[in-house]
């Protein structure tokens, strides 16, 4: 990304996108679920496994910020080509 384009996807991150999910209802219980899941499978766990877990959660998350920030640089493309447009 350009320093512009990370500095909008900054802003955007601690600024526009905490409110947006705040009245998301439908992500608001998702996240619920998903946290209670993955406290009682990490209970359910031996060590061993809870590191494969954690090892796991964060590839996932790298794939999430890459997905999210993709979806920002479409958005961003699109906005520029329909205002030049």
């Amino acid at each position: 990304m350009t320093d512009l384009m990370n500095h909008l996807y900054r802003y955007a991150q601690d600024n526009l996108i905490p409110g947006c999910l705040s009245r998301n209802r439908e992500y608001q219980d998702s996240r619920t679920c998903a946290e209670l899941g993955e406290r009682a499978l990490r209970a359910a766990l031996p060590q061993a496994h809870r590191q494969k877990l954690d090892d796991l959660l964060g590839e996932q998350l790298i794939c999430q910020w890459a997905m999210m920030e993709a979806a920002f640089q479409a958005g961003f493309s699109m906005s520029i080509d329909l205002n030049h447009g």
